[in-house]
């Protein structure tokens, strides 16, 4: 019953590329711009959907509030005496 399947922690034995792959940031970009490419019809959609219904919201939705405020002008205020 010896250690042999377990994995030793020490830095000079870890295999960086076993957990951790290489990435090609290039490629990863090129692949979402031509995902974006083909499914811009479906994104156009959801974003008009969206904006649609954030807007009938807004303009049916019950306030859940009303403030009314007043302002009290004093003439005399800032005025010295002649």
């Amino acid at each position: 019953m010896g250690l042999d399947h377990v994995t030793p922690l020490h830095p000079e034995t870890f295999d960086r590329e076993q957990f951790l792959p290489a990435v090609d940031f290039g490629d990863l970009l090129r692949g979402m711009a031509e995902k974006i490419r083909r499914r811009w019809p479906v994104l156009i959609g959801f974003l008009f959907f969206s904006v649609t219904v954030s807007v009938a919201y807004v303009l049916t939705a019950t306030p859940l509030y009303t403030a009314t405020g007043t302002v009290l002008i004093d003439p005399r205020v800032g005025q010295t005496p002649e």
